[in-house]
């Protein structure tokens, strides 16, 4: 059969329950701020993937865009020299003058 405890034993035992709760409570919310960290360095870095695989597809359209341009503008400089016509050279060059700026 267990003794009787006294009033010193009793508010340690209640002391100690508190301190654990307190405790407790102060690493769960830790690890819920470490929680809602995570959380958000994961979203970042989805977000910049996503965001990094537009700008690789803009990039590359851009490219062939202005590869097919350039080759429509040799195409047209050589038929234009085979014209030997100087009107249509000069007209081709202020139009050509006026669109890079």
């Amino acid at each position: 059969m267990t003794a009787p405890v006294g009033e010193h034993t009793k508010m340690v035992r209640r002391h100690s329950i508190r301190f654990k709760k307190k405790q407790s409570r102060k690493y769960l919310k830790i690890i819920c701020r470490d929680q809602r960290h995570s959380l958000a360095a994961a979203s970042y870095a989805i977000y910049n993937t996503s965001r990094s695989g537009s700008c690789k597809l803009l990039r590359r359209t851009c490219f062939y865009e202005m590869k097919s341009l350039e080759l429509s503008y040799v195409k047209l400089e050589s038929q234009l020299e085979l014209r030997s016509d100087s009107t249509s050279r000069a007209e081709f060059n202020t139009y050509w003058s006026s669109e890079r700026s």
